[in-house]
């Protein structure tokens, strides 16, 4: 099958299950955030980004800098000027530190795993994230990344697609963070 072909067939599957997944994961965060309507409609664009990205991941195979630089920067934006209204400069840093080791982790894992760049640039953005959540929000964030990579990379192993198969990580990432704001905002 041609490299347009197989393109086109993620592109048949991955949209709307990204589409879906995205909408899904909107109406939950109104729920759990509902009381807090300024960190619900943060957390609302933030997952819209993280949708698209999940759609480019599927359909190509990469995460571009174009969006994952910014994102990454307004991520930090309003951590910071969220703990500066609070008074809270501690939670910034925390913030920022869970950035820099969920990216510095993936980096490891890049060189020994299958992860691109792209993917170490987004677990910036989502450590951030996770991080000025809290210590739960964090553990459910990293462990609901990997449970659902490591499930759906041991179903195309067993479905005989083989190590050849490349698995994009960035829906996972993606996942595990909106798992792990919507934990904190029911919380």
């Amino acid at each position: 099958m041609s490299t347009a072909a197989t393109r086109q067939q993620q592109l048949r599957f991955g949209r709307p299950a990204v589409v879906l997944a995205t909408a899904a994961a909107l109406a939950g965060i109104a729920v759990a955030w509902g009381d807090h309507p300024i960190p619900a409609l943060g957390f609302g664009g933030y997952t819209l980004l993280l949708g698209l990205l999940s759609d480019i991941d599927l359909a190509q195979r990469r995460l571009p800098n174009k969006i994952v630089g910014p994102l990454a920067t307004m991520t930090v934006t309003w951590v910071a000027v969220a703990g500066l209204v609070d008074d809270d400069h501690g939670r910034i840093a925390r913030a920022v530190l869970a950035g820099v080791i969920g990216s510095l982790a993936l980096l490891v894992l890049s060189f020994v795993g299958q992860l691109g760049m792209g993917d170490v640039k987004l677990a910036f953005p989502i450590g951030v994230v996770a991080g000025w959540l809290g210590a739960d929000a964090a553990r459910v964030t990293v462990a609901t990344t990997a449970v659902s990579g490591a499930l759906v990379a041991g179903a195309v192993l067993l479905a005989g697609r083989g190590r050849a198969q490349t698995l994009p990580y960035g829906p996972f990432l993606a996942l595990g963070s909106v798992a792990g704001i919507l934990l904190a905002g029911l919380g």
